[in-house]
């Protein structure tokens, strides 16, 4: 199975597709596989961890993008929180991309 990623551009390594600084001035650069890091030197977030399973994978992702443009209003302790509740929202809103499809048709 195909790895999926944030952008289309085809490079099959995560990369950094967006950079974003938070309230509090914070750096945080978002990557294609849907991680988040702190700063220029790529230093994850302790609080958030890795996902190991495809479908947490995916929800991190769709959360990541989600609050991509907000993150500039939170301050950097609020990020993950903010991540881990935008997560809990996915997993309760559709199990498959066929099933997101059927509510919103």
């Amino acid at each position: 199975m195909a790895r999926q990623f944030i952008c289309s551009c085809g490079c099959e390594k995560p990369h950094v597709v967006m950079r974003r600084e938070t309230a509090d001035g914070h750096a945080l650069a978002i990557w294609s596989d849907g991680s988040l890091t702190l700063g220029t030197l790529g230093h994850f977030l302790a609080t958030l961890g890795t996902p190991r399973r495809t479908y947490k994978q995916v929800q991190r992702r769709r959360a990541v993008l989600a609050l991509a443009d907000d993150l500039a209003l939170l301050d950097l302790s609020e990020v993950a929180p903010a991540i881990r509740r935008m997560e809990a929202t996915f997993r309760y809103n559709w199990k498959s991309e066929g099933h997101r499809r059927m509510m919103v048709l």
